[in-house]
């Protein structure tokens, strides 16, 4: 690629996702580490898309930072060792002539790299803390919450579903799950479906089995049930080859999917567990794939 050729960064996000796939490994079922999700390094977690490409990567360490912030933090990069391309959304203004019915404000999708703190060296040691809840504790409560006063979740149901005309989860008898962790990963990708509701995100399409907006709706959901995973420490493993193929054709027929549902799913995880983000100025490092253009 030449200094003139515009570079995709959708495609090349997409086309590690993909890779990832190909290789046996679904990105969004990939169990947390015992240390918690990616942040940075001032301890501010990953968001969206940047979460999935940072467990990829295989670290045992959770933070991150690019090359200034390791250096900021009395650090530096070990010579020869590679980044991890992540990305953001840069908040752009312009003048608009008026009749002109463009935005006045948009995002603009770029990408950046960080180093992970096992690339570094005279970084502070990791400090890990001890967890005073169960991963079903954290589950629990989650659940409890969200569901107060929205979807009603009833269970006994022959199959795992979200009817959004009544606002119900059906879910199967509990006993009949394999493990807690198979329950806890269904009704959260359930739950996830509901947050599309119309009186809450506005998300869920009428769409048939297979088409472009139930595929869309599935990998929000899926991977809105992995962050809720890893937020509360539930392995939400499934890297069967028939679930794999399932993905890998919407994958490549639309660059643009994997990062917009991962938005989307962030966007659904805050609502379920209560987070906001106010507007900034300039989105951050680790905040930045909270929204979509």
């Amino acid at each position: 690629m030449t200094s003139k050729e515009k570079r995709n960064v959708y495609a090349e996000v997409t086309d590690r996702i993909v890779a990832a796939l190909e290789g046996g490994t679904v990105p969004w079922r990939r169990p947390w580490s015992e240390t918690g999700g990616p942040r940075s390094l001032d301890n501010r977690p990953y968001r969206g898309i940047n979460i999935f490409l940072l467990e990829l990567m295989g670290y045992g360490d959770p933070r991150w930072g690019t090359f200034n912030a390791v250096k900021r933090h009395g650090g530096s990069v070990r010579k020869g060792e590679k980044g991890t391309r992540v990305i953001l959304w840069k908040p752009v203004k312009r003048e608009v002539p008026e009749g002109d019915e463009r935005p006045a404000a948009y995002l603009l999708l770029r990408d950046y790299v960080v180093f992970n703190a096992e690339q570094c060296d005279g970084l502070p040691e990791l400090e890990t803390v001890e967890a005073t809840s169960t991963p079903n504790e954290l589950a629990d409560e989650i659940v409890a919450e969200y569901t107060y006063g929205g979807p009603i979740v009833q269970y006994g149901k022959s199959g795992a579903y979200y009817d959004p005309h009544n606002d119900r989860v059906g879910m199967p008898a509990r006993e009949s799950f394999v493990s807690d962790d198979a329950h806890y990963s269904t009704l959260f990708h359930e739950l996830v479906h509901s947050t599309g509701h119309e009186t809450r995100l506005k998300r869920i399409e009428k769409a048939l089995f297979g088409s472009d907006p139930y595929s869309r709706e599935e990998l929000v959901a899926e991977m809105g049930a992995a962050m809720l995973c890893g937020i509360t420490g539930i392995d939400n493993q499934d890297q069967s080859a028939a679930y794999i193929e399932g993905w890998l054709k919407p994958l490549k027929n639309d660059v643009k999917l994997v990062i917009q549902a991962a938005a989307k799913a962030q966007k659904a995880v805050d609502l379920m567990i209560g987070t906001t983000f106010e507007t900034e100025t300039e989105t951050t490092e680790a905040t930045a794939p909270a929204a979509v253009a």
